[in-house]
This record gives structure tokens, sequence and C-alpha cells, in this order.
């Protein structure tokens, strides 16, 4: 069996720690193990892991704030005897993780999920951290790890670039479980019934609640739709650190009573069933499941020019410029009647983004690194 480690899943299942955890659910046990490394306090779904023989280690504290503490803390991990650590990170913060894998003799993969610095809580942060992830990118050579994964030729450049030649840059498309996302008219009707938006024209975003997904312009959005269509509403499903300042922020502007903020969401997929289209302005993306979701139930998808084109699945996502906030609202406003809801499950399996297809080709990649 091939102990994998996986390094570092976050509190709840969205970006790469979904990739990851779409993996552990389908991939041959008998084959593969993983065990999963965190700096959260606690995981929404540490239970079903556990349940799953998994050991979730958590680390109380990043490289950048206590590096002794950090190399004794994550030594002790590595102490657990893995074939291979998958080390899934946005921007480049530092190299440690990599270092003491090496000197254990420890196969190590590096995976890109993002395109720019994903975690500035504001202007300020995100210059400095930018700042250190170039400098670290400079330094890197192709011998800093066995194997470099990204999730898109945008993630690749964003972390590779130069420094790593194409040939060893192996691009594994985030994918999801297509069965789960198709659309169900039933469904639709009974979540719309159970959330009392049976008569709404239902706006939905899903994401963590963050600088880098930009809800704070898509409030500023809707409050613009909302005046010219009184039954829409805007329903975030997710949580972080911005709810407050965003639920003050549509107190402000007149649309409280219009905002419904779900916070975390357990199964997704019931609620992409009551929305009439997804809406996502964000500042940065690598490849966000959240599209491949919304399009395989058959959504309309309005996103920001900093989506990946490879999420382009079906003919019913858009980019629009985010300087351009009368296209937005426009935009929004001319969905009603003008498309059917079909299910698009095949779209997203005949495209390659299904992770019941998918797993083999991992299970497989696993295999030959350690050959």
């Amino acid at each position: 069996m091939i102990k994998v480690l996986q390094f570092a899943i976050a509190s709840s299942q969205g970006g790469y720690t979904q990739y990851v955890t779409n993996i552990w659910r389908l991939m041959n046990r008998d084959m593969l193990h993983f065990d999963f490394v965190t700096f959260s306090k606690t995981i929404d779904f540490a239970e079903e892991l556990i349940r799953g023989g998994c050991k979730v280690y958590q680390i109380s504290v990043y490289p950048e704030e206590d590096m002794n503490t950090f190399m004794e803390e994550f030594g002790k991990v590595l102490d657990g005897g893995y074939d291979i650590i998958e080390i899934h990170t946005s921007f480049w913060k530092n190299t440690i993780v990599e270092q003491m894998a090496k000197e254990r003799n420890i196969k190590v993969i590096v995976h890109a999920h993002s395109t720019g610095i994903s975690k500035a809580r504001n202007a300020e942060e995100e210059k400095r951290l930018l700042k250190r992830h170039l400098d670290i990118k400079s330094k890197i050579d192709e011998n800093l790890a066995d194997y470099y994964f990204a999730c898109s030729q945008d993630a690749a450049e964003w972390l590779y670039g130069d420094a790593i030649p194409e040939e060893k840059v192996k691009i594994i498309h985030n994918t999801i479980d297509a069965n789960r996302f198709a659309f169900n008219e039933e469904v639709r009707q009974k979540m719309r019934k159970t959330l009392q938006l049976e008569d709404r024209f239902v706006i939905g975003h899903v994401g963590r609640l963050e600088r880098v997904k930009n809800q704070q312009f898509l409030i500023e959005i809707f409050a613009e739709v909302h005046k010219q269509m009184e039954s829409a509403v805007l329903l975030f499903i997710g949580d972080g650190t911005l709810r407050k300042d965003l639920e003050e922020l549509a107190k402000t502007l007149g649309v409280a009573d219009s905002v419904i903020f779900m916070g975390k969401c357990s199964d997704t997929g019931r609620y992409y069933q009551a929305m009439d289209v997804l809406v996502l302005p964000s500042l940065l993306e690598g490849f966000p499941l959240v599209l491949l979701e919304a399009q395989c139930n058959g959504l309309p998808c309005l996103c920001s020019e900093k989506v990946s084109q490879e999420v382009f699945i079906t003919e019913k996502i858009r980019k629009i410029p985010l300087q351009n906030r009368r296209e937005w609202v426009r935009e929004i406003t001319q969905i009603p009647g003008t498309y059917v809801r079909e299910n698009e499950r095949n779209a997203i399996i005949n495209g390659g983004f299904d992770t019941n297809k998918q797993i083999r080709e991992i299970e497989e990649l696993y295999q030959r690194i350690v050959m």
C-alpha cells in the first residue's frame, strides 16, 4: 500500500481541500492510504476521515510564525513513514516542507492550485506576500521536488514560471462527482420551498467569505439589481472572516432583507438546485470547483476575467470585466426567461472533469511515483 501525506487541508471542504477529499472518497483504499495535515483548530469533516482510517495531524504554527516549533511538530508527523507527500499551495511562502521531506527520502509533489495571493486580508498584506512569493520563486529549481502538478496552465505559470521545465509539470484538472451535482427538478422545488424562495429570483454564490472572493462587489451589484428586480435574493453559501462586514454592507445598502447568509453547508449540491444563477466575481482563481458544480447543475454562471478559461465547459458561463459594473447588472437582470434549465452532467463527464473517471489516472500516477 502507498502511504500519502496530504499537506495541508482547511477546516471546510472547498478549494484544494475539496479536490483531495473527492479523490479520497473514490480511490482504491487497498492501493492507497491518505493521511492529512492541517493548521486549522477544527476540521468540519474530521470524523468522516477518522472513520475511514485516516490520521489528521494538527500543526499549531505556520513555519513563518515559529520555524523551530513547526519543524519539531512536522518532524513527528513525518515519522509516520510516508512514501509520498503532496503539498497543495497557492503561492510560495517557504520551502521547509519540501526540504524536510526530501531529507527523509519521501517523494515530494508540489501541487499548484491558484493564480495569485489568495489569503491576503488587504492590499498591504498582498503586496508583502507577493514580494516574498516572487523572491522564493526566483530561487527554486526543479530539484526542490520530485513532481510538479497544477490545476491549470495559469496556475502552473503563476507558481513555477520558467523555474520548472514545462515537461516536468503535470496538469491535473480539478474534478467533481458529476452524479452528485446533476440537476433535479424535484429537489429544486423542495429546496426552494424549504428556503421559502419559491417566488424569488435566486442569485447564488458559493465560497469562503474573504477578500479574494470579492463579495463586497457582489453585494454592491446586487443592490443595483434589486432596484430593478424586487423578487431578487442573494444567497451566500460559505463563511469567513468578512461575514460581519458583508452583513453590515447589506444593511447600509438597504438590501439586508434580501441577502441570506447560510454559512457553511456540507451538501452544496442541494443549494445549486435552488439557484437561478451563480455569480463569482473573484479577484483571482485557479480552477474553481464551484463553477464545475454549477455548470453540471445547468446554472448560468457569471464570473470575473480572473477565472481560468479551462473551466468553461458549457455555453452557460460568461466572463465579465470587474470594472464594468453596468454589464454585471445587465447580465443578471436579463437571465429570467432567457434560459432553460438542463442537466449538464454528460458535458462534465465528456469533458474529463468527473472524479469517477479521473480517479484511475490519479492512482496510476501515485504508483509510478513510487516505482
